[in-house]
C-alpha cells in the first residue's frame, strides 16, 4: 500500500465483500485515468503515460485523498475527495471531485463504501462541510448522496469549450483590478452579504484573513486570476478565479466559486462585466471550462449566466458539519 502516512479514515471503511478499498498509486495510471474520463464523458485518452505527472500531483497532495476500490486486483471504482479553501471561512471545505463505479460493478455497494470512506475522510480532516456534484440525468449519484444525508443545494452552470466573449459592457468609472492583500477586510464584508453563512464570527477572522493572504499570493503567482471591481474608487464587486488541473485530462478547467455584488452598487452591469473580464482571462490562459455554482434563489445570477453562454449542467448537493453529522458512521 502506498503514501501509508496518510490519514486512514477512508480505507477503514467496511467494503462488501471481496472488495478493497486503498489509496491510487503510480501503478493505477491506466485505470484511474480510464474511470474518470468515463465519469466526465471523456473518451480514452491515447497515451495516457502524457498524464502520469498529473496524477503523481494528486497522489502526493496532503489536501487530496484518492481511494481505489479494486477486487481480486481489478480496478471497480474510484473516488477523490480534496481540501480547498473558501474566503469568509476559517477551515478547509470538502469536495468530492469523483466518484465512479464501472457499470457492471453497481448494484453491489461500491459507490456507498467509496463514499462512505471519503465521509469518514472529510471527518476526520475537520472540514466545515462536503460538496458533489450530480450532473443531470445522473440520478443514481444524486440517489447516493442523498442516501447519505448530503442535500441538493446549487445550481451548476458550466461554459465548454470557453468561448472569447465580446465587446465588454461599458459601465461609467468601473475599474477591474487583481484582488491582492489590502483588499481583505473589503472583500471579507462584500462575501458577507450572501449570508449568515458566509460572515465570520469575530473570534476566527484572524484565519479567515489569513486565508485571504494566501489566496492574494495566489493570485499574484498566477494561480487564482481573482479580480474586484472599483466604482469611483470604491470596492464594489468581487470574482475569484481558480484554475484546476483534473489528473484525468491535460486540460486546463477554471471554477469561478465567488460572484458577489455590493447591493447598493447593482442593476449597473457590475456583475456582468466582472464575469466578461473572469471569461477573457480563462480564454486567455487555454481553459477548456469553466464551471461555476449558484444558489437556487439568485435567478437574476442565473439569467445573467446564460446570455452569458453557461449552461446548466446539474446540483451540487452538500453535507454541512454538525453534531449528527460529525459522528462516525
Amino acid at each position: 500500500m502506498e503514501n501509508p502516512e496518510r490519514p486512514v479514515g477512508a480505507i477503514a471503511v467496511r467494503p462488501p465483500e471481496g472488495v478493497e478499498l486503498r489509496p491510487i498509486g503510480r501503478r493505477d495510471l491506466e485505470a484511474a485515468v480510464a474511470m474518470a474520463r468515463e465519469l466526465h464523458g471523456q473518451p480514452p485518452v491515447a497515451d495516457v503515460d502524457t498524464l502520469r505527472q498529473r496524477l503523481d500531483a494528486l497522489i502526493n497532495d496532503v489536501d487530496a485523498v484518492p481511494v481505489l476500490a479494486t477486487e481480486a486486483g481489478e480496478a471497480l471504482g474510484l473516488a477523490v475527495l480534496q481540501f480547498r479553501r473558501r474566503l469568509n471561512f476559517p477551515t478547509f471545505e470538502g469536495w468530492i471531485s469523483d466518484l465512479f463505479v464501472r457499470p457492471e460493478a453497481r448494484r453491489r455497494g461500491i459507490g456507498r463504501a467509496l463514499l462512505d470512506g471519503l465521509l469518514a475522510e472529510w471527518r476526520l480532516r475537520g472540514s466545515h462541510r462536503l460538496l458533489a456534484k450530480a450532473q443531470h440525468g445522473a440520478d443514481a449519484a444524486a440517489a447516493l448522496f442523498a442516501a447519505a444525508g448530503m442535500e441538493q443545494w446549487m445550481f451548476d452552470f458550466r461554459m465548454e469549450p470557453v468561448a472569447a466573449p465580446v465587446a465588454a459592457p461599458l459601465v461609467a468609472r468601473l475599474v477591474i483590478r487583481p484582488l491582492d492583500e489590502a483588499d481583505g477586510d473589503l472583500v471579507t464584508e462584500l462575501i458577507s452579504e450572501f449570508g449568515r453563512a458566509r460572515t465570520p464570527a469575530p473570534e476566527r477572522m484572524d484565519a479567515v484573513l489569513r486565508a485571504f493572504v494566501d489566496h492574494a499570493a495566489r493570485v499574484r503567482s498566477g494561480r487564482a486570476a481573482s479580480t474586484v471591481a472599483e466604482l469611483d474608487g470604491e470596492v464594489v464587486g468581487v470574482c475569484t478565479l481558480e484554475w484546476q488541473h483534473p489528473f484525468w485530462t491535460a486540460d486546463t478547467h477554471a471554477w469561478l466559486p465567488d460572484l458577489v455584488v455590493a447591493e447598493r452598487a447593482r442593476r449597473r452591469g457590475i456583475g456582468r462585466a466582472l464575469v466578461h473580464d473572469a471569461l477573457e482571462r480563462a480564454h486567455a490562459a487555454g481553459a477548456a471550462r469553466l464551471s461555476l455554482e449558484s444558489g437556487p434563489t439568485r435567478t437574476a445570477a442565473h439569467a445573467l449566466y446564460r446570455s452569458m453562454g453557461f449552461e446548466e449542467t446539474g446540483r451540487t448537493f452538500v453535507l454541512r458539519r454538525t453534531e449528527a453529522t460529525w459522528a462516525t458512521t
